[in-house]
């Protein structure tokens, strides 16, 4: 008979992959400010103001990646057992 999986204390996931996660979430953002740059230099005048609110919409969404990077590896953890590996992720629920 195993353990309940809820008594198990869990280890915490590597700081080393929240920097991982980071750098690739800056990378995708940085794709796409390339995008909006070059959208505000080729699009005609009269499309910038679409570009102000993809802009904040970018913002916003690179806002919630970061923090949901630094939630996820805070709430992340595993534990080894004789037969079976548990593993916990993710912060809502």
């Amino acid at each position: 008979s195993l353990p309940k999986f809820e008594e198990v204390t869990l280890h915490p996931i590597s700081k080393k992959y929240l920097v991982k996660l980071q750098v690739g979430t800056t990378l995708s953002f940085l794709f796409f400010a390339v995008g909006i740059f070059l959208g505000s230099t080729f699009l005609p005048t009269e499309f910038h103001k679409y570009l102000f609110w993809a802009v904040i919409v970018i913002l916003l969404l690179f806002g919630w990646s970061i923090f949901n990077n630094v939630m996820y590896v805070k709430k992340s953890g595993y534990a080894l057992r004789e037969q079976d590996i548990i593993f916990k992720r993710g912060f809502l629920f």
